[in-house]
């Protein structure tokens, strides 16, 4: 048995991995496959797997040694989807997919309760981790970042940026003046800054401006975002999460995707929304360089520069294509997986 697990794969860019990675895996409907599958998931995702051996079960650590324990003899290989080990030794080939940076660095303004809880997995997953496990990331940078945080030997981490491609770039109508910001409330995300450097341009009275954000706590954008808009011109919706046709469906409309993160794993929504050419305005750091050619760069600590890259693209049409500089390694993943 290949026992894929994905236990708390239940972001919405966990699940689109997931997604991804049942749609390249279960394609030549191999038997040996078994998976444990976060009780959260989205039925579309339990649909795909409806010829296939799954367990549904809690996001419990306790929950998941149960069943690690109760089927130990039948494990031949072990992937982990989810960042975190086997929650018990196994001596059988084990990959772990790991993906959550503020694991590696959990700061950031974050509560003390977040950080308390970053630095207690980090800690977990060190505790239960062998030097016999192979590892897997998204870039090179995160590779890095693992190595150092986990000391985990290089020779022991693969780089499989994983997501969906696209053949060529469609053409669209776009709403002029629109922004995409793909987020959370969460504090990386960098949100205070962005809407004071929207309230800091240019207020050119005869362009009105929109800014589209995906925050799924509406407490939260009503209180700390809405209210903080001082800009007349502009016009804050929030969508709240997305299914992926909704989605799709603002990418294809918004001209633009600003994205002022300050942390991310990988930074999903900076390729998809080049499949909706949509011209990127980025933070100038590492992460966004490893995966994309953005069309603006800002510094992401700073409100003016943050403010001076969405006048500059107010202010000019002729500004260069983003690109996707990354290349898909979903194939690879499932053939070591497979192998």
């Amino acid at each position: 048995m290949i026992l894929i697990d994905c236990t708390y794969l239940n972001s919405p860019g966990g699940k689109k991995i997931l997604k991804v990675f049942l749609d390249k895996i279960l394609i030549n409907k191999p038997k040996n496959l078994s998976f444990i599958i976060d009780y959260r998931v989205d039925k579309e995702l339990i649909n795909k797997l409806k010829n296939s051996h799954y367990k549904l079960i809690r996001n419990s650590e306790f929950k998941r040694r149960s069943y690690y324990k109760s089927i130990k003899n039948k494990i031949k290989k072990c992937i982990c989807l989810a960042s975190v080990p086997p929650p018990i030794k196994l001596e059988c080939e084990v990959i772990i997919y790991f993906h959550n940076d503020l694991i590696i660095k959990p700061n950031l303004s974050l509560s003390l309760l977040k950080t308390i809880s970053f630095l207690l997995k980090k800690t977990y997953i060190k505790m239960i981790n062998s030097k016999k496990y192979r590892w897997a990331v998204q870039t090179n940078l995160m590779s890095k970042k693992l190595s150092d945080a986990l000391f985990i030997k290089d020779e022991m981490i693969s780089v499989f940026p994983i997501f969906r491609d696209f053949i060529e770039k469609k053409s669209f109508k776009k709403t002029p003046n629109s922004f995409l910001y793909v987020c959370s409330s969460s504090p990386h995300k960098n949100l205070k800054r962005l809407i004071n450097a929207f309230n800091r341009i240019k207020n050119i009275k005869s362009k009105r401006i929109f800014l589209h954000l995906t925050i799924s706590d509406n407490e939260y954008f009503k209180y700390n975002i809405l209210s903080k808009n001082k800009n007349s011109n502009l016009t804050i919706i929030n969508h709240g999460i997305l299914n992926e046709s909704s989605l799709n469906s603002i990418y294809s409309d918004s001209k633009y995707l600003i994205y002022p993160s300050i942390i991310e794993s990988f930074g999903l929504p900076l390729i998809e929304s080049i499949e909706f050419n949509c011209k990127i305005i980025a933070s100038d750091l590492d992460y966004v360089k490893e995966i994309v050619n953005p069309s603006i760069i800002f510094n992401p600590f700073s409100v003016l520069s943050i403010s001076n890259s969405i006048d500059f693209a107010l202010e000019n049409n002729d500004i260069k294509e983003s690109e996707i500089i990354i290349n898909n390694k979903i194939d690879k993943f499932t053939e070591l997986i497979l192998s």
